[in-house]
Formats: structure tokens, C-alpha cells, sequence
């Protein structure tokens, strides 16, 4: 959440920059970052978990809009130590990627 909180912070500080009609729709976003609940960001947002969790729930994206690559930022927030991610990195590279190969 903390990552979401820093985004909501840096467009409150670009919409302050830009001014008029780009201000408004900057805004609308900040809110929407600042209003997001930590169910709504794993239901919306996120996908984490096991890796059969995290491969279904991937699937179900794929399906829904029809993907066909991710960008995967494992430490978002940076509040993750560097062998958790090295670790969900292996996961992700060993046991999810083969399963849409």
C-alpha cells in the first residue's frame, strides 16, 4: 500500500505543477489512489501469492482482457529484503512462467 500512497503523492504533486483541466483529471486519479482499500488493491491491482494462486489468477486476467505478457515488479514498495525478492523472482521464473509456455 505504501507504493500506491507514493504514486497518489507524486501525481498530487504534478497535478499542483500543471494546473487547469490536466490538474482535474490528475486529481481524479490521487483520489482514486487515496480511497483504494488493501482487498480492493488485491482484488484490482495486484496479483500475489502461492504460485498456483498466483498462476490462476493470472490465467483469469489473461482471459479477461486477453494479456499476453506482464510486467512484474516484485518490490514495489520497497519494503520487501532483497532475498524475498530474489526468491519470488525464482518462483516466478521456475514455476509460473512455464505454465503459459
Amino acid at each position: 500500500m505504501s507504493f500506491f500512497a507514493y504514486q497518489a503523492e507524486l501525481g498530487r504533486d504534478s497535478a499542483r505543477r500543471a494546473g487547469g483541466e490536466v490538474a482535474v483529471q490528475r486529481m481524479k486519479r490521487v483520489e482514486r489512489l487515496e480511497a483504494l482499500t488493501f482487498d480492493e488493491a488485491l482484488a484490482t491491482q495486484v496479483i500475489c501469492g502461492t504460485p498456483d494462486g498466483f498462476t490462476g489468477r493470472l490465467k483469469e486476467v489473461q482471459e479477461e482482457i486477453g494479456l499476453d505478457g506482464i510486467l512484474a515488479e516484485l518490490n514495489c514498495g520497497g519494503k520487501i529484503p532483497h532475498a524475498g525478492v530474489m526468491h519470488a523472482l525464482q518462483l516466478l521464473c521456475e514455476e509460473v512462467k512455464p505454465r503459459f509456455h
